[in-house]
């Protein structure tokens, strides 16, 4: 499937939350417990998603014309999000969307790219040359979360990586 991507704009916004909630619903009950999905999905509503999308660099990909995954990245590197329409997981979409927004992000302040991976992305940043760090515990809305945190150095864009 060709990726087209393109910068968020602020009317993107509730078209991402949107997003953003049916992948958590659609995948995060395998992973996670029932308090951990709704408090996770639960963000989608906060006055501070906004900022999640357009505080740092994010990228959308479409297809007619419509958002099927975001993926955000700041200034010293770190990945913000990445999020896929439930139908489009497994599809190689992830991976292709990661490679594509690190190849377009300027080279990070810290020298490096880094950020906390779910049980669902994980696989992705690992194919994408991310190592694991190491695993934080995070609590949402009261709620205890595991994650691993990754990281990859900056690395200049490669053959394998596309530019759509």
């Amino acid at each position: 499937m060709p990726l087209s991507i393109r910068p968020a704009r602020v009317e993107d916004v509730n078209t991402l939350r949107g997003l953003y909630r049916a992948a958590v619903l659609a995948l995060g009950p395998a992973a996670y417990s029932p308090a951990q999905v709704a408090a996770w999905q639960a963000f989608a509503g906060h006055a501070d998603f906004e900022a999640f999308i357009l505080d740092v660099h994010t990228w959308v990909a479409v297809r007619d014309d419509a958002p099927i995954g975001f993926c955000g990245v700041d200034d010293e590197g770190h990945v913000a999000s990445l999020y896929l329409a439930p139908e489009m997981c497994g599809a190689g979409l992830g991976e292709a969307l990661l490679r594509a927004v690190l190849a377009r992000h300027p080279r990070p302040s810290s020298g490096r790219y880094h950020a906390e991976a779910s049980a669902f992305s994980l696989p992705v940043f690992l194919r994408c040359g991310f190592t694991r760090a190491d695993v934080e515990q995070v609590e949402r809305d009261g709620v205890a979360f595991e994650r691993q945190r990754v990281v990859r150095p900056a690395i200049e864009a490669t053959a394998s990586d596309p530019a759509p």
